[in-house]
């Protein structure tokens, strides 16, 4: 960010207008206060990025001359990281075919409920599945609308009743 400054001239003792750029430092503008820092944080940080210069911070850490056999100790081999890998993908498959097994069970009785409507009574069928365009209301029916607080729940539909 520049800001301009004013300088006057003190020989006549008017003001000359001179503009400088006078540059303004925003780097820690925005950063958090460190004084109520987590301690369980900066016991991680301390770990993870040792400082090797006193007194002073080093967010990205500095060069670690262990930092192999501290990834041999986290990890102990290739195998063992794939082996880890494998499990969790496995376990991310099955938590998706539970929940497609799930949302199959629903649709399905979902659409026996929708049989069922149909055999009893087609009219009330024909209305539950009628495609409404929200164009086509009239003045009192999105008036009504506005005042049914489950319908506006939704965001999308707050947009087609307050815009059409």
């Amino acid at each position: 960010m520049m800001f301009l400054t004013v300088s006057s001239s003190s020989r006549s003792g008017l003001p000359i207008k001179s503009f400088r750029p006078c540059k303004i430092f925003t780097r820690n503008a925005g950063r958090k206060p460190t004084g109520h820092a987590d301690p369980q944080n900066e016991i991680i940080r301390r770990v993870l990025y040792p400082s090797n210069l006193r007194n002073k911070e080093t967010p990205t850490g500095t060069w670690r001359p262990d930092v192999g056999r501290a990834l041999k100790k986290a990890i102990p081999s290739k195998q063992a990281h794939e082996t880890i890998e494998r499990a969790w993908l496995l376990h991310e498959r099955h938590l998706r075919w539970k929940r497609d097994e799930e949302a199959n069970r629903k649709f399905e009785c979902m659409r026996k409920a929708m049989s069922e409507l149909e055999r009893i009574d087609p009219v009330l069928f024909k209305e539950a599945n009628r495609v409404e365009d929200p164009r086509k209301r009239t003045d009192v029916e999105t008036e009504l609308l506005k005042t049914l607080k489950a319908y506006l729940s939704s965001p999308f539909v707050q947009f087609i009743v307050l815009t059409y």
